[in-house]
């Protein structure tokens, strides 16, 4: 019986205590003032004024496919006229180092274009990794009768998948 009169006392004063608090929120609620900065505003209307911009930057610019390359104006060189461009796609070059030693790189990119000079080559640098890659392939069967021109030269060079740059370039 005694658990009994103590849970009721309990919760009657549970009750009273929230009603208080109740109370309580009501009176400040009243009393409230909201200060609002002036950027606020501009901050609302931002999503729209983008939206509007991108709209008319749309228009302006004609949309170019992922595969189509744009070939431009052609330019007099004497009796010759030059025609194309020039674009950057999926392709693959042939690395001939991957180490972390900067000096040796260097000796090999610069013994490599003394030997190949018509073929660019890219140095990269990745913690704690240098690599030299060389050539500018479309295709696969390319960038392999490289590797096998250079295999001697340098036996642990690989074919690996980059973006490179395509010369689509005509001289008539």
């Amino acid at each position: 019986m005694k658990k009994l009169i103590v849970v009721i006392l309990v919760m009657l004063t549970a009750n009273v205590s929230t009603w208080a608090q109740d109370q309580m929120l009501q009176d400040t609620l009243q009393n409230v003032v909201v200060i609002k900065d002036a950027r606020l505003d501009i901050l609302v209307t931002r999503p729209e004024a983008i939206r509007l911009a991108t709209e008319a930057a749309s228009e302006e610019k004609p949309k170019i496919l992922e595969n189509e390359v744009t070939v431009y104006n052609p330019i007099k060189a004497g009796k010759k006229t030059v025609t194309g461009s020039i674009i950057q796609k999926q392709g693959f070059r042939v690395m001939i180092y991957n180490g972390p030693d900067r000096v040796i790189a260097m000796k090999i990119k610069s013994e490599f274009n003394r030997n190949f000079p018509g073929m660019r080559s890219y140095m990269n640098y990745n913690v704690p990794n240098f690599k030299i890659k060389v050539g500018d392939f479309e295709d696969k069967k390319e960038a392999y009768k490289f590797l096998k021109r250079i295999t001697p030269l340098l036996p642990t060079s690989s074919v690996v998948p980059d973006a490179v740059t395509v010369k689509n370039i005509l001289v008539q």
